[in-house]
């Protein structure tokens, strides 16, 4: 069922976009265990893996606003309208 809720649209691809990057990271960390510990040993590393997740998270939800109103925008006739 659509809902066509635009904040439904910013979370979907906002979740999309974190299981990826945790996907990522687990990856990486498993294939080279030091990576797990290295923000723990250098802080601005932290700092820098924060913004790898921030950038895609604000792209994703971007993305999710733009198709939430697209949704909104395109319903097909003999659909009710929302909040009827």
């Amino acid at each position: 069922m659509r809902t066509r809720l635009v904040i439904s649209g910013i979370l979907v691809a906002a979740a999309t976009s974190l299981v990826g990057m945790i996907v990522l990271f687990v990856s990486a960390a498993a294939i080279t265990p030091g990576l797990a510990v290295a923000p723990l040993q250098q802080p601005v590393l932290g700092l820098i893996l924060s913004v790898y997740v921030a950038v895609p998270l604000v792209y994703s939800s971007l993305f999710g606003v733009m198709g939430g109103w697209c949704g909104r925008w395109t319903r097909q006739e003999g659909e009710p309208s929302p909040g009827s």
